[in-house]
């Protein structure tokens, strides 16, 4: 589903590892094995959070179905996950991300610089959203209260779309 995105992060990072041969207009400032491990945990995530935003959209018509539950709860399990995976101490401080120039091409004659500010950004905002959604599914999950439900489903809504929000600029950075 998201193989343009695979494949365009994968011409970055030949890119990056051109460019030291040729040169650049641009100076790169970045620790390439930081960078690669963010692009890591974005390829993991962005699916993720647009399974989950289906999945609610199905559990949201029928909130008693502990099916639809159990899909969610599949989902926040996949994002806790990813998020233990990645968010680890060798996650670079959003700090260093701010600083970074990355100049890239994406293999189609097309050059653009991603500008560390709008990454840190962007990332700033989709990590806690992935957390909040885990945790508010932990509490969908554990409850068969029709009030409480639809007061999470209202919650679990907002967190996805800051989530989504988050997902949609990091398109836009990574322009695919």
């Amino acid at each position: 589903m998201f193989s343009w995105l695979k494949k365009g992060l994968k011409y970055i990072g030949l890119f990056l590892g051109f460019l030291p041969l040729v040169g650049c207009g641009q100076e790169t400032v970045v620790d390439l094995e930081k960078f690669d491990h963010v692009n890591s945990y974005i390829l993991e995530m962005l699916p993720l959070i647009d399974e989950t935003k289906f999945d609610f959209d199905i559990w949201s018509q029928d909130l008693t179905s502990a099916e639809k539950r159990e899909w969610l709860n599949m989902n926040a399990e996949r994002i806790r996950k990813t998020n233990q995976l990645f968010l680890t101490p060798d996650f670079p401080a959003y700090e260093e991300i701010e600083s970074w120039t990355v100049p890239v091409t994406d293999g189609e004659n097309n050059e653009w610089t991603i500008h560390g500010e709008e990454l840190a950004a962007a990332l700033e905002q989709l990590a806690p959203a992935g957390e909040q959604i885990v945790l508010l599914i932990g509490q969908i999950v554990q409850t068969d209260d029709q009030t409480v439900l639809a007061g999470k489903k209202e919650e679990l809504g907002s967190a996805l779309d800051k989530a989504l929000a988050a997902a949609e600029l990091l398109r836009n950075i990574f322009r695919r």
